[in-house]
């Protein structure tokens, strides 16, 4: 693959994190997006480092490529492979299909009743998790919708 087509990826790779960060689909600067390049044992991911930028400002300059031993092969110096590229290397390397891996950590995920109590809402302990930003006025989560 060409080095300007790793850069073309790179590129839609940044803009995938923008959209992720825009849409709050994940907590603070945590996640990452990558994509496996064709017939080979690497892949696109963004970077983690001192100089690393929330998913909502990621920029072509923070994916690097990384081998499937998640060492870097090329980014820059003052990033690095994060290290959750175990886990898309772990999907790559079970299923050949798969062509990019989205993980993100989002505040919100979804909700059950608990069996046990029929009075109790899933999610009651989110409040010491994310603070009173994540609860709604009975106590209960908070739910915003992405449109």
């Amino acid at each position: 693959m060409s080095f300007y087509k790793e850069r073309e990826i790179a590129e839609d790779l940044a803009q995938a994190c923008r959209v992720l960060g825009a849409y709050d689909m994940t907590h603070a600067a945590l996640g990452h997006v990558s994509y496996r390049l064709e017939n080979t044992d690497t892949m696109l991911i963004k970077g983690k480092g001192v100089n690393e930028v929330g998913l909502r400002y990621t920029r072509p300059r923070d994916i690097v490529k990384v081998d499937f031993d998640a060492n870097m092969v090329d980014g820059p110096d003052d990033l690095q492979p994060p290290s959750e590229s175990f886990l898309h290397i772990w999907i790559y390397k079970t299923r050949p299909e798969v062509k990019s891996v989205v993980h993100v950590h989002p505040e919100y995920s979804v909700l059950t009743r608990q069996p046990h109590d029929r009075h109790a809402r899933a999610g009651r302990g989110i409040c010491q998790v994310y603070g009173q930003q994540g609860c709604g006025p009975d106590g209960g989560p908070r739910h915003r919708l992405v449109r």
